[in-house]
């Protein structure tokens, strides 16, 4: 379905339904686990976490790493993580970010064996890596821009196996894995589209989807047409399809679903865009798309299903909520676990609990501060407060079993 067709505007009726959300009533109180506040050790401050198989990693203030395991106890593994770079993590393996003494900043990968892997390539400052087959995929930058490099740890060193100089990624790209590729957003666009609300005024105007070994195109690149932009600087899985966020041509975020066919991107499908400079966020639960619509104003929770004639149709299932705190880079700080995706209310500082059936639940307590970053592990959600504290919330044990 071609994208490049006229876009109706936003119908009073959908205006009237966001403004119903904005006021829409709180979800009851249930009988769903409270949260409870972890114990952390010496790992405080924390600045960030990351969950794997085996714990919780955290990087404090000092830079030092540290494994909180499921015996609730917390383990020293390292130092030298810078503590404002994004932290991910693996089983036995934890992924951040070092300076150098020209305040360069490098990669740092701390592996199970007790070694760190220092990369000596200049890393981007705000992008996430990921994991793959024993190397990682990231982005390391040259003249101020960023492009795609595959580093793989030997002994003390990320020694890079394959890169991409003639792909310059979004600068704060997050790349995820489809079918055993990367996907990822580059071309990056400063002009199409002034909005700015996911932490700079630079979109993307390309999906790549990249082999994971040689970081060859694995499907031509797909390329928006003039004036629209991918309004995000990731994707979702949405099973065998990518769900993405598409803005401009005077209009605002709409979700669109696109297939892979014969190597080739198509849109399959798109929600009815949003008023101008109106973002949303969407994510994929239980194999089902939503989004939080306007996160920053109504926050109205939304499901889509497809439709006739490539339309995504959408119901609402509440107000209030924001998974996106204006001006974060980290653009969904929900968390989805197998019974339930959980989702912040406005203000951050309280967590609703969408269940499969679409009904929320309001989880206690209120938090003390603001929720700035989540982790899943499994069952479990572990989120990271402005005053460094880290709280957890497990689904209750039935659901966790039957996985529903």
């Amino acid at each position: 379905m071609p994208l490049l067709r006229s876009l109706p505007a936003l119908t009073a009726a959908l205006l009237l339904a966001a403004c119903r959300a904005e006021s829409a009533p709180a979800a009851p109180e249930t009988a769903l686990p409270s949260l409870v506040r972890a114990e952390v050790g010496n790992a405080a401050p924390v600045r960030q976490i990351a969950a794997a198989e085996d714990g919780l990693y955290l990087v404090d203030e000092a830079g030092k790493l540290f494994r909180l395991g499921s015996n609730g106890q917390t383990e020293a593994l390292a130092e030298g993580f810078a503590p404002d770079v994004l932290l991910g993590a693996e089983e036995g393996l934890a992924v951040g970010g070092w300076r150098d003494n020209g305040g360069l900043l490098r990669l740092n990968a701390w592996r199970a064996e007790g070694h760190q892997a220092y990369g000596y390539f200049p890393a981007a400052a705000h992008a996430a890596s990921v994991w793959h087959s024993g190397c990682l995929i990231a982005a390391a930058e040259a003249g101020g821009a960023a492009y795609p490099v595959r580093a793989c740890p030997q002994k003390e060193t990320l020694n890079i196996r394959a890169e991409r100089r003639d792909i310059t990624l979004l600068p704060d790209s997050r790349p995820v894995l489809w079918q055993g590729r990367a996907a990822v957003l580059g071309s990056p666009d400063a002009h199409s589209y002034r909005h700015g609300v996911l932490g700079d005024g630079i979109e993307a105007k390309t999906l790549y989807l990249l082999d994971t070994q040689t970081l060859r195109d694995a499907a031509e690149p797909f390329t928006l047409p003039a004036g629209l932009v991918f309004e995000n600087n990731t994707v979702a899985a949405y099973g065998g399809k990518i769900a993405a966020v598409v803005s401009g041509s005077g209009a605002g975020a709409r979700t669109v679903v696109l297939a892979l066919q014969n190597g080739r991107w198509q849109i399959e499908s798109q929600s009815t865009p949003l008023p101008e400079n109106r973002w949303q966020s969407p994510f994929v639960f239980d194999g089902a798309l939503y989004a939080v619509q306007m996160p920053h104003l109504a926050g109205r929770l939304v499901r889509y299903t497809a439709a006739a004639g490539g339309r995504l149709s959408e119901r609402e299932l509440g107000g209030g909520l924001s998974n996106h705190a204006m001006g974060s880079r980290d653009t969904n700080i929900g968390a989805v676990l197998p019974a339930y995706a959980l989702i912040p209310q406005a203000g951050y500082r309280r967590l609703y609990a969408l269940d499969k059936t679409g009904r929320l639940h309001r989880l206690e307590p209120e938090l003390p501060a603001r929720i700035v970053r989540s982790a899943v592990q499994g069952s479990r959600s572990y989120w990271l407060l402005a005053d460094s504290s880290v709280w957890v919330w497990r689904q209750p044990e039935t659901e966790r079993i039957s996985g529903g």
